[in-house]
């Protein structure tokens, strides 16, 4: 599972021996995304929950403003960058509940790893085409079509590749 655990335990040793054994069948970088964090129970739940509460807020933001923007494309339907806002920031809203503190998971568990970790890329590939075209709507002069068009297909297609790929070649394209 990829979701973060916290494990508690009680011992009256002085020296404690920590092994790990984790295996890598999806990921082209496999092993722990963060480091270890050893402490008491409560300081390390403080950590947990003090990322929790930052990245619901962000979230919530993200989601309102992506919300104002579609509300504000429904009053001037030419402005197109409204529309392009808002669904980028819903992709990079869901990618933030997807990764670091993984809310997703939290909120549901039963949802298959295969999903999850598709949509975390996918979030990422979306994001970029996106980007490109609000880029050039708000800047016709200066972002050129060829550049529009260039990340356009370069997004589609490495989101075609999450979707028709297994997971062991589609994560082989970020290097992060």
């Amino acid at each position: 599972s990829i979701q973060k655990r916290l494990i508690t335990f009680k011992t009256s040793e002085t020296l404690i021996r920590f092994t790990c054994q984790v295996s890598n069948f999806h990921d082209r970088s496999g092993g722990f995304w963060n480091r270890v964090q050893i402490g008491t129970a409560e300081q390390i739940l403080a950590v947990k929950t003090r990322a929790l509460i930052v990245e619901t807020i962000l979230f919530g933001c993200l989601v309102i403003i992506a919300f104002y923007h579609f509300g504000l494309f429904v009053f001037r339907r030419k402005d197109l960058s409204t529309v392009y806002f808002g669904i980028y920031c819903l992709i990079i809203s869901i990618r933030l509940i997807l990764t670091g503190e993984r809310i997703f998971l939290e909120l549901f568990p039963r949802i298959p790893f295969w999903l999850t970790f598709r949509l975390e890329y996918l979030s990422f590939y979306l994001a970029i085409p996106l980007f490109a075209l609000l880029l050039h709507n708000l800047y016709p002069n200066e972002f050129s079509k060829r550049f529009r068009s260039g990340f356009f297909i370069v997004g589609c297609l490495f989101s075609l590749s999450v979707i028709s790929l297994p997971s062991s070649l589609f994560t082989q394209f970020v290097l992060y």
